[in-house]
């Protein structure tokens, strides 16, 4: 904003008169102008209720706003629309808890009291949602609508010796998590209900999952544009990272594709539901479940967990699933590995 000019030394902060029409506004530190909703020849005290009700219903450095700021700037628009996803109901949550606080004289003390209890109910949203807030946070710094980012200094939660042994345990007893037994066992389920829709579908998905390894969104993207015959390749493109890279057709691949050209209707996408649409992945997810609920307890698994599967059991793991560090693939491989001896 401006110097203020001398004839305006009368009015809150950051307001103005206008000079033809005279009529007050006030200047959000955001930008933009508030135009006072005042009678005319309007009394001094008339204007600073004016301006106390604008500061009650406009709040420059409330969270609310923040996100507002936030998602309109070019850096929330370099994430995918999963990651996006993810930051509106971190938003959502957040704005239950700070929604209206004045975040410029939020302290460190008030971002651990909330992390705490957070945590009680959910550890892992509890250390996701304050990553989220150091960034918006942060980008406030850099805007100039904050000094300090109080989340800064405050530790991400980490895991108690006693649930990290829970974890592991978790892990290695497969809980919800594929294995070949499970597999069979719900691939054999759907071909039992051929005459419906979903299962000749949900049974092309497995096996394409399993071939390719890919995340449940991009599988569900697949076009048959992305297919070439003559070279023998697919084309992946990942939607979190933006990440190109070629899988080879094997043999086992081009049964599932020739089966799954053969299921009508015809469709741009490998994978579509009856209406030849792309499956969201809550779609997929609520015809999985479907199929799975048919099953006794200890064979269902997620069908997002194919993916760990397909990893665990690739020769070159990090090659496989296109990570970039050899630590990212681990954390889907759920084989134990065998140690020489002497």
């Amino acid at each position: 904003m401006p110097k203020r000019r001398t004839k305006d030394f009368d009015l809150p902060p950051r307001c103005e008169r206008r000079y033809k029409s005279g009529r007050i506004s006030y200047r959000p530190a955001t930008g933009g102008r508030i135009n006072f909703d005042l009678p005319p020849n309007a009394t001094v005290g008339q204007i600073w209720d004016e301006y106390e009700r604008i500061n009650q219903t406009h709040k420059p450095h409330s969270l609310e706003n923040l996100f507002a700021v936030f998602v309109e700037s070019e850096d929330y628009k370099k994430y995918s629309q999963r990651t996006a996803k993810d930051h509106e109901h971190y938003m959502t949550q957040l704005e239950k808890v700070f929604g209206n606080s004045d975040m410029s004289s939020a302290r460190p003390e008030h971002i651990l009291a909330w992390r705490n209890k957070k945590a009680e109910t959910a550890k892992t949203q509890a250390n996701k949602q304050l990553s989220f807030l150091r960034i918006v946070l942060q980008y406030a710094i850099s805007v100039g609508l904050l000094k300090s980012n109080p989340a800064k200094d405050v530790p991400k939660l980490s895991l108690t010796r006693e649930e990290k042994i829970k974890k592991q345990e978790d892990k290695y007893a497969m809980i919800n998590v594929a294995t070949d037994e499970k597999f069979i066992a719900m691939y054999d389920l759907l071909g039992r209900h051929l005459d419906d829709y979903a299962p000749p579908m949900l049974q092309c998905y497995m096996e394409l999952q399993y071939c390719i390894g890919e995340r449940v969104g991009d599988g569900l993207s697949l076009e048959w544009s992305h297919i070439d015959d003559k070279e023998g390749r697919i084309l992946i493109v990942q939607s979190k990272t933006l990440h190109r890279h070629n899988k080879i057709i094997t043999p086992r691949v081009s049964a599932v594709l020739h089966r799954a050209r053969r299921i009508q209707p015809i469709s741009k996408y490998v994978i579509h539901n009856q209406q030849g649409k792309k499956y969201s992945v809550m779609g997929m997810r609520a015809n999985w479940d479907r199929y799975k609920e048919r099953l006794p307890k200890h064979l269902w698994f997620t069908s997002s967990s194919i993916r760990k599967m397909a990893i665990s059991d690739a020769v070159d793991k990090q090659l496989f699933s296109q990570h970039q560090t050899s630590s990212m693939a681990k954390h889907y491989d759920y084989s134990i590995p065998d140690a020489p001896s002497h």
